[in-house]
């Protein structure tokens, strides 16, 4: 019990960011871009995905937008929260983002990083540096890895307290 008490704590505590290593779309290059037969929705690939069909199925309709061939969803969960889903548009698989975001995601066709609540984004919607210390948003970009099932936490950047 004392293992899984440690692993999640380890989850869930912030990355430091150390200067000058905010990771970049370019570090996580893909090399192929899907072009073939899209595959229906997987709604029981991930619990809940049913409740989203409706946003899912539209965004698998699109071309791919992260990571060669897969797709990113997104849709409001309330004043300043964002949820999001990952589709793989070769099985149809769906997998949820790993945190809800308050301004959005950052990502590439041609990358596996993806951010959430982009360092730009955040200091737009708390008014510049002057808005640090006064916001209720958090001030915090999380970046990930996309291994293809998961995302893998790789950093994360307070805009209120580093230069990037």
């Amino acid at each position: 019990m004392r293992g899984l008490t440690t692993l999640i704590i380890s989850l869930l505590a912030p990355l430091p960011a150390v200067a000058g290593t905010v990771p970049k779309f370019s570090d996580y290059a893909v090399a192929e871009v899907f072009s073939g037969k899209r595959a229906t929705v997987d709604l029981d690939s991930a619990p809940g995905a049913r409740m989203f069909r409706t946003r899912l199925r539209e965004a698998a309709a699109k071309s791919p937008n992260f990571a060669g061939y897969f797709v990113v969803a997104s849709w409001g969960c309330g004043t300043g929260c964002q949820d999001f889903a990952v589709i793989d548009l070769r099985s149809g698989r769906v997998t949820f983002g790993p945190v809800t975001c308050a301004v959005g995601q950052d990502f590439r066709l041609n990358s596996r990083l993806l951010v959430v609540d982009p360092p730009n984004e955040l200091l737009s919607a708390i008014g510049g540096g002057s808005g640090c210390g006064s916001s209720i948003l958090k001030t915090s970009s999380q970046y990930f890895e996309w291994d293809g099932t998961r995302f893998l936490p790789v950093g994360e950047f307070d805009v209120c307290r580093e230069e990037p």
